[in-house]
């Protein structure tokens, strides 16, 4: 396994980005950084596969929830949608 480089802050960060940072877990602040440094070629060949693999399983939980679990809970009558307004 190769060391990870090392993981400066960046100089150009303005105000604003510095005030939506507490919003960014630390682990993923860490990974953007890394990725910036090693552009996506290097990135994928530092990580291997857990990059793609959490990239499917972001998606895959996010669209089994958006369209499937969500419309079945809507026809079984446990979440209700309001028709259009009288």
């Amino acid at each position: 396994m190769s060391a990870q480089p090392a993981l400066e802050p960046s100089t150009r960060d303005t105000p604003a980005r510095q005030s939506k940072k507490w919003f960014v877990p630390r682990f993923i602040a860490e990974e953007i950084l890394l990725l910036k440094k090693l552009r996506l070629k290097g990135y994928i060949k530092e990580r291997g596969p857990w990059v793609f693999f959490g990239i499917f399983m972001f998606y895959l939980v996010r669209d089994a929830t958006l369209y499937i679990i969500v419309p079945y809970l809507v026809l079984t009558g446990v979440i209700s949608c309001p028709g259009p307004a009288s």
